[in-house]
Order: structure tokens, then sequence, then C-alpha cells
């Protein structure tokens, strides 16, 4: 989807009860005929033969970079105090762009740099302090994140997109009760009529991981396209095996790569949740195989990784006296 105490105390017998329950497939056309929490290998092998020979829009986001450099060479932006020269919106709207840029290829501390020298044109943007909050989550700084984002909250607390960036990082400190509750409230305020499923699902997952009853479906449609089947799927009322359909019909490599993404980090979270952990973390390296570094679902498949590697940590050891400026205003 392109843009987290945690509750330990999980009783095994009720959460293996419930996923039991909550992932037992129907009877039915598209019935599967493999139990709901594995996945197959055949879909996982899929997984793993996807070409990836590039990022997505790499060759764009390159150029639209270097045209970026040269908008802001001409602009004579100047090298501190940007908040106070004539132009100042015009060159926090062109470092933001350029650290957009710089995220599509990779380059984290590249675009966390970048949005630094956009709020120093524009420090009280609250829209330009949630990018940053969530530059900071890919780079593993969460307590950073937290700091940056309460800011910009306390700027537009009903702003949606920063609910939604605090959705992102309750889920990776592993916050279930908040990562329910915020999926909750986003969920009826998006008036995507697909987007929408999302939060559906990360609140499920949440419910799962927290060994709590998933929240009910609300009365809303939800129609046949993706990510309906990811839900259907986890859900019970589709066999898994049928996910590879979607992905063979996707428009483009791009499309087909989001969807491998998606699916591989939600079902992932399903084995953890189940205390497979080996399996989630198959899933999760074939999530982050497909290189869709804007996703909020690339991401949090890296963070879970990183967590199996070494545990909760506070992210990355980055030079922070630009940050610790920003964040003392």
């Amino acid at each position: 989807m392109a843009d987290r105490p945690a509750s330990s105390a999980v009783r095994g017998a009720a959460l293996a009860a419930g996923l039991l329950a909550l992932l037992s497939f129907q009877s039915g056309a598209r019935a599967a005929t493999t139990p709901a929490w594995r996945t197959p290998q055949t879909l996982l092998d899929y997984a793993a033969a996807v070409p990836v020979t590039s990022l997505p829009y790499e060759t764009s986001a390159l150029e639209n970079l270097r045209a970026l450099r040269r908008e802001l060479s001409s602009a004579g932006a100047p090298a501190s105090d940007c908040n106070r020269a004539l132009g100042a919106r015009r060159y926090a709207r062109l470092y933001r762009d350029m650290a957009l840029a710089s995220e599509t290829l990779g380059d984290y501390r590249g675009a966390s740099q970048l949005l630094l020298q956009a709020l120093d044109c524009a420090p009280r943007d609250a829209d330009l302090l949630g990018v940053y909050a969530a530059q900071l989550m890919v780079l593993r700084r969460l307590a950073d994140a937290r700091v940056v984002l309460t800011r910009a909250l306390d700027i537009d607390p009903k702003a949606f997109e920063l609910r939604s960036i605090l959705l992102r990082l309750e889920f990776h400190e592993q916050h279930w009760p908040a990562v329910i509750e915020l999926a909750a409230q986003l969920q009826p305020e998006d008036q995507d009529d697909s987007h929408w499923v999302y939060w559906q699902l990360l609140g499920h997952i949440a419910a799962l991981r927290a060994g709590t009853t998933p929240p009910p479906l609300p009365k809303r449609k939800m129609g046949e396209e993706w990510p309906a089947p990811l839900w259907k799927a986890i859900n019970g009322q589709l066999g898994l095996a049928f996910l590879q359909q979607d992905f063979e019909l996707a428009e483009d490599e791009r499309d087909r790569r989001q969807k491998v993404c998606e699916a591989m980090f939600y079902l992932g979270e399903v084995a953890l949740a189940r205390g497979d952990n080996a399996a989630a973390r198959q899933h999760f390296a074939l999530a982050t195989r497909m290189k869709i570094l804007d996703y909020i679902e690339h991401d949090l498949a890296l963070g879970e990784l990183a967590r199996m590697r070494s545990g909760p940590g506070s992210g990355a050891n980055l030079p922070a006296a630009a940050h610790d400026v920003l964040v003392a205003r």
C-alpha cells in the first residue's frame, strides 16, 4: 500500500484456536485444498521467480532528480535560515520532491537530509514533518520518528495522512491496540472504494498478533479488485493458490510486484501470529525482494526481518545534529 508497550501476554491456546477458526476455508467453487495458514509452495515459488531486474520508475526518478537539482540551483536557495527567505515555500517543495525521488532510488539517508533542508524552509509544515517521520522509520529511528510525528499531529491532529503514518509507527513498535484503533478510524474515512480494505487488513493482522478477536468487516461494499482477493484469501473465502491468478493478470511488472509484495507481507504476518517464524521470515524476504520501496508493506517487512535478526532497536546511528535542531524548535 502506497504510505507502532507491545501486547506480549498472549495465550497460545486462545491464539491457535482463534486462528484455526478465522482462517479455515469455506466450502464452495473456489475453496482451497490446503489449510489457509499454509501458503502453497507453488505461490512461494512464483514469488521467488518474479523477475526483479530494476527498481520501478528508476529511470524516471533519476531524470526527475536531475531536473529538480537544476531548478533548485537556478532558484538559488539559501544555505541556512531558508524559512526567512523569499520563496521559502518553493524551496521546501523542491527539497521535498528531491527527497521523494531519492527514496524511490533507495537513497534513504540522502532523502532524510533533503527533508531536513525542506523543513528548514518550512519548519511548521505538518505534511513535511509527516514525510520526514516516515523516512525516519525506514532508517529504523523509531524514537525520533515519534518525536517528529507528535509535532506534526500537534499542528494538524485530524490529518488523515498523519494518522496513517502513526498507524505505521505503532505497527513497527507492535502497539497492537493502537493499530486496531487507528485502523478502525481510518477505514470509514478512506473514500477509495478499494483502498479502505488495507486498513481492515492491518487491523485484522494486529488483532491476530495481539491474540484478540479481529474487528468485524464493516457494512461497506467490497469489490473484486485488489486487495479484496487478498482479504478473502486470508479470511478463508478464497483459496490462497488463487492469488496467483491476480498476480498473472497484473497490468504490468510494477503492478505484479506490488501485489506480490503485499501478499507476502500479510501472509507472513499470519505465519508470525501462529508462531511459525521460519515461514514468516521466508514471506517477509519475498516481500522485500520485490523492491517496492515506496510501499509500507516493504518497510514493515524489513522491520520484521530486522527484529528477527537482532530484536527491537532504535535504528541506524546517523549524524543527528540537524535533526536535533529541528525537533528542538
